[in-house]
């Protein structure tokens, strides 16, 4: 029995020792948000914040808002066939890629950065473009401050349920400084192999060279890590409190969904019918992805909203 007590207590200094070390890795933990050599973008600062963004063409203005997790690369495929029509911006949002991390992960808070950089742009006549939880951000926007924007493009977003439940260690990884400590030491082990996984299961064709490479790299970090956690815990209840006000909405406002997913395309059709006066599109042959696996269809779609 006193083998199996001094066991015990062991462990239980280990499990202590543990804890207290990832705290204080986390508690010491300072993202960087240097943007690196390889990838484009500068920082703007949107209530003291630096926000990540590029900026490409001329003309009427377009934001788009990635989703969780996500990054301005995400747009690349549909900047390069806007550019020649609209000023595009795309942006990291708070806690992602290289933008700094404002400890806020609501959709409130998302549609308030996404509003304040819309005004410290001095973006004008903006059609707002966002996919996944960037879409549910937009619909925030738009619940919000809809006399700021033109029109709204929302593809591929589930704005009533969240698409798929919190991970397992969402809830770990979303305590204040044991979360970061945990992902600054285990992230590197654990989440490459899921975000490979889970990217691949997004699409229906092979992703872009490089594109998982890319992701794993940003997404893989404590900040990322932390951030999409809080997302995805928080996603149900604040879906639950602003999808029963989508029949307010009188914006104008385009839906993109995947026609070959069932529960994708219910959502679609819902939002289609909760939003008076909405249009809806249903994309086959593509994968959560739109914007890159169709991005043709998805620039005519934005061109369409922009100019009615």
């Amino acid at each position: 029995m006193r083998a199996i007590s001094r066991l015990f207590s062991w462990l239980a200094l280990l499990l202590f020792v543990s804890v207290a070390g990832m705290t204080a890795i986390g508690a010491a933990y300072n993202p960087n948000i240097l943007v690196e050599s390889r990838f484009k973008g500068q920082h703007v600062a949107v209530d003291g914040l630096p926000i990540r963004v590029i900026e490409q063409g001329t003309g009427p203005d377009v934001l788009l808002i990635h989703g969780s997790p996500g990054s301005l690369e995400d747009w690349t495929a549909l900047m390069s066939r806007l550019e020649g029509s609209f000023r595009v911006h795309a942006y990291d949002r708070p806690g992602y890629g290289f933008s700094g991390d404002s400890g806020k992960y609501s959709l409130a808070d998302n549609a308030k950065t996404a509003l304040g950089l819309i005004a410290t742009l001095g973006l004008k006549q903006v059609t707002v473009v966002g996919h996944s939880y960037g879409g549910a951000t937009a619909l925030a926007m738009a619940l919000t401050a809809p006399e700021r924007v033109t029109s709204f493009v929302i593809i591929d977003s589930s704005v009533y349920t969240p698409a798929r439940p919190p991970e397992e260690l969402s809830s770990m990884l979303a305590i204040p400084m044991l979360g970061i400590g945990f992902a600054t030491v285990l992230g590197p082990v654990l989440a490459p192999a899921r975000i490979r996984e889970g990217i691949r299961n997004q699409f229906r064709s092979e992703p872009p060279a490089g594109f998982i490479d890319a992701r794993v790299r940003m997404w893989a970090s404590p900040k990322v890590l932390h951030a999409q956690a809080m997302e995805s815990l928080g996603a149900r209840d604040e879906l639950a409190a602003q999808s029963p006000r989508y029949p307010q909405i009188r914006a104008k406002v385009q839906i993109l969904g995947q026609a070959d997913d069932a529960d994708r395309r219910k959502s679609a059709e819902r939002l289609h019918a909760d939003v008076r006066g909405s249009t809806l599109q249903l994309v086959h042959g593509a994968g959560h992805y739109l914007q890159i696996e169709k991005p043709d269809e998805v620039a005519e779609a934005i061109r369409a909203s922009a100019r009615e």
